[in-house]
């Protein structure tokens, strides 16, 4: 079939009938082409890049590792003045289960609400390594504590609940 232009409703005829618009224009439809190719390759978001560093060395390394839920969040409002200024939100994690807690001044127990800093997301300027966390994300958090608060700040920090198991074989293992 056959649409008013002359040619059947398949690709390669509407190429055909594109390419003899104008001659030679074979090579302008590859650079149009290439060129889309990399602005759409632009106008996706870059992604941070992190060495990839096994689970044991995460839960050998990091001194509190719960399992929990975000129950709160604790929105920072936006720096007014300078964009590069550190804004943070603070999500508060309702523990389920404490697999591990190396901290000397500190006791942590099922119940307890542990303040999680991270990225805001109303930060002006966002740099490519932020992680940010949301109301309700339930799972393993491999935390270090600095400055009154807990941080995961590599993306294998966080865990599925899935994983639960293999975290507990980990922590049995580097504690041997």
């Amino acid at each position: 079939m056959q649409n008013q232009r002359g040619f059947s409703k398949n690709p390669a005829a509407a190429y055909v009938y594109l390419k003899n618009l104008n001659p030679g224009s074979t090579m302008n439809l590859r650079h149009l082409f290439a060129f889309c190719a990399l602005c759409s390759l632009q106008l996706q978001p870059l992604k941070a890049c992190f060495a990839m560093l096994p689970l044991d060395s995460l839960v050998a390394d990091n001194a509190v590792i719960v399992q929990g839920k975000i129950v709160k969040v604790d929105v920072a409002p936006a720096p007014k003045a300078e964009p590069e200024q550190q804004s943070m939100d603070t999500g508060y994690i309702l523990v389920s289960e404490v697999l591990k807690d190396q901290l000397a001044d500190q006791n942590i127990r099922v119940g307890d609400k542990l303040p999680l800093r991270f990225p805001s997301k109303n930060r002006k300027l966002m740099i490519s390594t932020d992680i940010s966390y949301s109301k309700g994300q339930s799972g393993i958090w491999l935390l270090e504590f600095r400055d009154g608060a807990f941080y995961a700040t590599y993306p294998g920090d966080f865990q599925s609940n899935d994983r639960l198991q293999d975290i507990k074989n980990l922590i049995q293992k580097s504690s041997s």
